[in-house]
């Protein structure tokens, strides 16, 4: 046991020095819609927080399937170097430019289009007119944050994660400067509210896409190349799958602010601020995935087995051990942490938030460590280009095993919105279960240590 452990460290420094910066800019991505909701908190209330719940998370669910379409880029990239052939990485950029580009107007527009049907979804009327506002513009988001990632996503892959990183924290203080003009009126600008969150985020999307095209020493796509069926093909072939998993695990987190909603917009604040928090710690275990990822995938290129397992185990490990530290942590601060994302002030709705919260951040902290399980699992499996079952066991685990546990504790256990997160978490155990079982057998087809 020793000798392995010890056999897995070198291997797993390797993965942390590519995932740190990755896992930092996830995080950092997570910021921009944490820096929404807390400065709606604070500056605009209980209303504003529910109004970007529900249509925030909606225009999420969009975005999402656009980020697993780009996971195309960096896996292509990564197995073309281990395979020796760095010049795959031109064709995986241009390919993933292209289908990210189409899908992000394609969402845009229908968003533009299709806001009215927010009025349709039993929501509290006194949110409705932020967040139609608030989703049209998130909408417009998308397109610029997902050709970001792409680019991004290559740089990773090519071993240069620190220069998206730069990029991306200019974006978080742009974001924060133009909430703050944008939301209040501040510098001769209209006060926005709510939109103004919506079209800060906006512009911090294109100054981060602009920069990170401008910045020198990326590969270069090769538009003259074209688009080539081949690669069409092979982009499509991973990332739609791909895209596939994540819309059902997010579709889960999507639709539990809309059915917590219907409890009233106090469990729907309490909501928000509860994922806010577990979607930020989330992003360090899904950093060191996408790192998993793209170091499994330069050893399948390269039909390296033994470098397949260490990279794995030593992420799982790293991964597992981060969600353990997250969760005795915020166990012991539930009480508090709400107090952040609202007026310190009080008042009967914002106690009874905090007391929703509270109870939520308690779920959410118990299903951390199955949640870093399943994400660095996934990641390894996607570097093998592993996605097909990947998404089936997503649309089970979410669809067919969470989200009836949830409706079932919600409404006929008597729980409301506890109930939908108790639901979550039973999907999330499920999903870590089965794809750790598939890693093994993958790897090994023999027993394969996870802890």
């Amino acid at each position: 046991m020793k000798i392995y452990l010890r056999a897995l460290l070198p291997e797993l420094r390797k993965t942390i020095r590519l995932a740190l910066p990755i896992a930092i800019g996830l995080g950092g991505q997570g910021a921009l819609f944490v820096c929404d909701t807390l400065m709606a908190g604070w500056w605009l209330g209980p209303v504003a927080l529910a109004a970007a719940a529900f249509a925030g998370n909606l225009v999420m669910l969009p975005y999402v399937f656009g980020l697993g379409l780009a996971v195309s880029v960096p896996v292509l990239t990564a197995q073309g170097r281990g395979a020796g052939r760095p010049e795959d990485g031109a064709a995986a950029l241009r390919h993933g430019l292209l289908i990210a580009g189409a899908w992000g107007v394609a969402i845009g527009l229908a968003i533009q289009l299709g806001v009215g049907l927010l009025d349709h979804m039993g929501q509290d009327p006194e949110i409705l007119p932020d967040a139609k506002r608030f989703a049209v513009l998130m909408g417009w988001s998308i397109l610029p944050g997902l050709l970001f990632q792409c680019l991004k996503n290559h740089r990773e892959a090519t071993g240069h994660p620190w220069i998206s990183l730069l990029w991306l924290s200019i974006g978080i203080v742009v974001n924060i400067v133009l909430n703050w003009v944008l939301i209040q009126g501040k510098w001769g600008a209209p006060e926005m509210g709510l939109a103004g969150a919506g079209l800060a985020t906006v512009l911090a999307r294109v100054v981060m896409l602009v920069g990170l095209a401008w910045h020198p020493g990326g590969q270069s796509p090769e538009w003259r190349n074209g688009l080539q069926v081949f690669w069409l093909k092979a982009s499509l072939g991973l990332g739609f799958p791909s895209a596939l998993q994540w819309t059902f695990e997010a579709g889960v987190f999507a639709l539990a602010p809309v059915l917590i909603g219907l409890f009233g917009k106090e469990q729907q604040a309490a909501h928000q601020v509860a994922i806010s928090l577990a979607s930020l710690a989330f992003m360090i275990p899904l950093g060191i995935s996408q790192g998993a990822s793209i170091r499994v995938g330069e050893a399948f290129g390269a039909r390296n087995r033994g470098a397949m397992e260490k990279i794995s185990v030593g992420a799982l490990l790293f991964g597992t051990g981060f969600m353990l530290l997250y969760a005795t942590t915020v166990v012991g601060l539930r009480d508090r942490i709400p107090w952040f994302f609202l007026d310190q002030a009080g008042g009967a709705d914002i106690l009874q938030t905090v007391h929703y919260a509270s109870q939520y951040i308690m779920v959410a902290a118990v299903f951390a460590l199955g949640d870093g399980l399943q994400v660095v699992a996934s990641g390894a499996l996607r570097g093998m280009s592993d996605v097909r079952f990947t998404s089936v066991a997503a649309f089970v685990c979410y669809w067919l095993v969470s989200m009836p546990a949830g409706l079932a504790l919600a409404y006929w256990g008597g729980q409301e919105g506890l109930g939908i997160w108790m639901g979550m978490a039973v999907g999330i155990f499920a999903a870590a279960v089965v794809l750790n079982g598939r890693l093994a057998w993958k790897l090994r087809r023999r027993p394969f240590l996870i802890l």
